[in-house]
């Protein structure tokens, strides 16, 4: 997807360690034209994540179900039907009902993110819409997501052109 050598990216799971090592990276794509078009540069937005405080893959100090923001399932086209949103009509993204959340579970560590270790409550930062594994059929449940919203929507090389591979398109899964 991105051209030069995989050194430039920094750790596997956690990327560059410093604002400085953004500037190693490509500033676009092999196919540059979305993310020019977006007006958006690679090098900038892994600035701008330090700059924000959001570079760092946090440590999840707790686990529970909570309702789907339907920004997320439209970016997605993703929606569990088992979930806190699960009475919300089958036509609807998500319930704008607030549901009480029940904890699960609670981390006892720290995020670790080195070659080796797995990433145990661990949140990355990563977006790889090429491969997403909600969108390989055989890794969802069918009678756990919505019709018309049962596989994530993967992307094109460019890294921003989204496929539609839900109803209606060719080879679509309903």
């Amino acid at each position: 997807m991105f051209p030069g050598l995989k050194k430039a990216w920094g750790h596997q799971y956690g990327g560059p360690d410093t604002k400085e090592q953004c500037k190693a990276l490509p500033p676009y794509p092999r196919d540059s034209g979305p993310m020019k078009a977006a007006g958006d540069n690679l090098i900038e937005l892994c600035e701008y994540a330090f700059d924000e405080g959001v570079f760092s893959n946090p440590t999840i100090l707790s686990i529970e179900r909570v309702a789907c923001p339907s920004e997320l399932v439209n970016l997605t086209q993703f929606r569990r039907t088992d979930g806190p949103d699960a009475d919300s009509s089958s036509d609807s993204m998500t319930a704008d009902v607030p549901r009480p959340r029940k904890l699960l579970k609670a981390a006892k560590h720290k995020c670790n993110t080195d070659p080796g270790v797995g990433l145990d409550w661990c949140q990355t930062r990563m977006m790889d819409c090429r491969k997403p594994s909600g969108a390989v059929k055989d890794n969802v449940i069918e009678g756990l997501v919505a019709p018309g919203l049962k596989l994530v929507q993967p992307c094109t090389v460019d890294g921003y052109t989204r496929i539609d591979v839900q109803c209606g398109c060719y080879d679509c899964y309903c």
